[in-house]
Formats: C-alpha cells, structure tokens, sequence
C-alpha cells in the first residue's frame, strides 16, 4: 500500500536530496588559497627522510579545511610518508600545540600518481583570513624534480632531521640562495568549508598577476629578499583580499591563478619551462574545478604580444573572448583588465630581454594599445578594471609611473601592486 508522505516529510526529503547531491557537496568548499602549478622542473630532489616546510597565506577564512596536492607534472609517482599543517609562528616554527597531520583515505601515508592529485581528509581545523600556515612533508622515497609553482614569495625550510608533524623549527635550513629555490613544492590548493565562506574571486594572469618584482633580483646568488617582496603577501590579489575584508566582505576570498610568463594561447617554449601550459590548455584544471569560483579578473596577453614574432593583437583578442566564453558556460563572471604599460629607459634586463622578445618596443606598446582599446570598448565581459590607465606616468603613457616600476619597465613595486587593489571597483566583485 502507497503510504502519502506529510508536506513536512517531504520538505526533509528533499533537503537531504539537497544535502547528499554531489553538486550541492562540492558547492560547500571553497578555496581559501592556490597557487597554479608550473612545471616539474623544480630545483629539488628530496631524499627518504627529509621534510619539506612552506608557507601559505589564505584569504578565507573556515572551520574545516582539506588540502589538494599535484604531482601534475611528475614523471613517476610520489610517496609521502607524512604531511602536515601548522599555523606559522617564525621561520619554520609553529604555533605551539597547532600542528595538525593530515590523514588521506585514514592514512598518514599517501602517493601521488604521476600526472594526478590527491585530496587529504577534511579536519577540523580553524583556518584564520591572513593568518599565515606551515604545511610540511616528509618524502618517504626520493623525490625527484616535484611540481611546482615557480614564485612563492616565500622562503622554504628543508631538514633531514626533523619531524612533519613538530611545532619545532629546530633542524630546518631555509632555502633562499637562489630565488628558484623559494617556490611551492606540490601543494595547489587549500579549501575551507563552513557557512561563513562565501565565494571566491580568482585573478588569472601572468607575472603582473603573481606578483613577479624586478628580473635582475631574480638572477643573482643570495638575491636581496626585499627587492622580491618575501614573506610579505604582496600581491596585488593580496591587497585586493584585504580591502575586501576591510570593506566587510570577510565571506569573499581572493585567490590567485596567475603564473609568471604565462601566456594565453601558447605554452611555454622549453627554455621557459616555468611559465606553464597556456591559458587556454590550463584553464579547467586552474579555475573551473575549483570550488567556489565566482568571478574571475582575467590580465594576460603582455607575454602573447611580446614573445610572438610579430606581435598580433587580433590573437590574443580571439583567445581572450574564447577564455571569457568558456567561463560564462561556467557560470562565472569576468571582470577584464587592460594590459600594463612596458616601455621604459633601456637598462640591463631591457637589453637582455630585447635580445629574445619584443620586450619594451614600439611595436609590443602598438599592439597593447589596440588590446587596450577593444577592452575598454568590449561588451561581452562583465566588468573591466583599467589598469593601464590606474599604473601609468601620466606624462609617458607608455611606461609605468616611476612609483610603480619595480626597475626593469614591466614588473610592479609593491606600490605598484597597491594601487592594482585600489583601481578594482569592489562594487564588481560584491554584486550578484
């Protein structure tokens, strides 16, 4: 016999449909930080035993957190015998008494497959907006050449005699002789859920987006770790969470997917290996299976015109509506900037670069002004930040204003990357 349910019953039937459908599931994390992976050529071969330590900063806040770890690009798979999460206190150290392990699958051990990811369990584990985290790992077999995102702005700590899951710092060496060293080893994501977390925004770029400083502080021996803006959080993305958040919007993250030299419709030529697959190859993996992507700042196509041969601005217009159509089938919205200004006073890295790219001329600058133009006049995107016009010398439209060059005519100061937060119109990223 067909017994009727109660209006109430179904009322609950069909909140917990709601509750167990994998797409609701999903909805309920959030990424509180990321970082884009590269490549797998990182300057790195751990032996059994060692243990890794690096530092992140999320811009969100949960009460819940798991973490996402990529061996995207490694040749054979990798074996960890622990990993761990702390909030950071000094250097390597802990807070006392935070170190948490992470468990994959009820394990403290997990592999990851060449070409894949893993997710650990979710914890609770009260993650504060700002308040930087120490996550480690301990290598269980050699690992050699792991994946990587280039840039981290921030130093790492190796040790072969200390424990992954100790508030202890004792034992571990920071790794800042060269500014290759100071990048993020495996870890991509980290994600929060809890009913505070909103939804993200996500800057998707290249070297203005990462947060990238002047080339010559990249390719010295013991480079001075202010010029490149370590431990610092000094992205504009950065700048940007903050104001956010100062604003009263504490339940809208700002999280990066940028990658240094990146380009839109081309991958990287091997001798730039660590400016990744193009935007258009990375963009599913990047930012549509991220959780609690809502609106995306897209600036990129400086590196298309300048590494091109001839630089063709009708190109990277094509791959620009391409990417903002695939994120509004997503169901995200996108928020365009206009390309930054690059010419300047010849100098060294000018000379160097000029050598290879179309680095700072008048033809890269003609070509970005015609990008420039169909941005500003563009109706197919939801918004635009014109970065062009907030970052330029008045006087020498072309180049940035002296405040905001970082020295070599591209990359921005830390003033620079400031007054990047302050031209986006929060009024675009806090409207439905």
């Amino acid at each position: 016999m067909l017994k009727l349910l109660k209006p109430w019953q179904r009322l609950m039937g069909a909140i917990l449909l709601l509750l167990t459908h994998p797409t609701f599931a999903s909805s309920l994390w959030v990424d509180a930080w990321s970082a884009s992976p590269t490549d797998g050529a990182a300057l790195y071969s751990l032996p059994p035993g060692s243990v890794f330590r690096e530092t992140i900063s999320p811009n969100l806040g949960g009460n819940t957190m798991r973490l996402h770890l990529s061996n995207r690009y490694g040749m054979s798979s990798i074996k960890l015998a622990k990993v761990s999460i702390g909030i950071k206190s000094v250097g390597a150290s802990n807070q006392p008494n935070s170190t948490k392990l992470l468990k994959f699958n009820g394990s403290d051990a997990v592999i990851i497959p060449a070409g894949g990811e893993v997710i650990s369990d979710p914890i609770s584990f009260t993650i504060k907006q700002f308040t930087p985290l120490n996550i480690s790992f301990m290598a269980a077999s050699w690992i050699m050449s792991p994946t990587e995102h280039s840039l981290a702005t921030e130093i790492p700590y190796f040790s072969m005699t200390a424990n992954a899951e100790s508030d202890s710092g004792v034992g571990f060496i920071p790794q800042k002789t060269f500014a290759g060293q100071m990048s993020w080893l495996l870890i991509e994501r980290l994600e929060v859920s809890n009913t505070m977390a909103g939804y993200n925004v996500m800057a998707v770029g290249d070297s203005i987006s990462d947060g990238a400083s002047n080339m010559l502080c990249q390719l010295v021996i013991n480079p001075d770790l202010n010029c490149l803006s370590i431990g610092q959080n000094a992205r504009y993305t950065d700048f940007l969470a903050r104001r956010l958040a100062n604003a009263g919007h504490t339940n809208i993250g700002v999280v990066n997917g940028a990658i240094s030299g990146n380009q839109i419709g081309q991958d990287a030529p091997w001798l730039s290996l660590q400016s990744g697959k193009s935007l258009l190859n990375r963009l599913d993996a990047d930012v549509l299976k991220h959780n609690g992507v809502s609106k995306v700042i897209l600036l990129e196509g400086i590196n298309d015109l300048q590494i091109a041969s001839t630089p063709n601005p009708n190109k990277v217009i094509q791959d620009l509506t391409t990417v903002i159509n695939r994120l509004h089938a997503a169901n995200i919205k996108v928020i365009l900037g206009t390309l930054t200004p690059t010419q300047g006073t010849p100098n060294v890295p000018l000379a160097i670069l000029s050598l290879v790219l179309h680095y700072g001329s008048d033809a890269v600058n003609t070509a970005r002004q015609q990008v420039n133009a169909w941005i500003r006049s563009q109706s197919i995107a939801d918004g635009v930040v014109d970065f062009d016009y907030c970052l330029k010398n008045p006087q020498k439209p072309s180049q940035l204003l002296p405040a905001y060059d970082s020295g070599d005519h591209l990359h921005l100061s830390v003033l620079g990357r400031q007054a990047m937060a302050q031209c986006v119109n929060l009024n675009l990223l806090t409207a439905p």
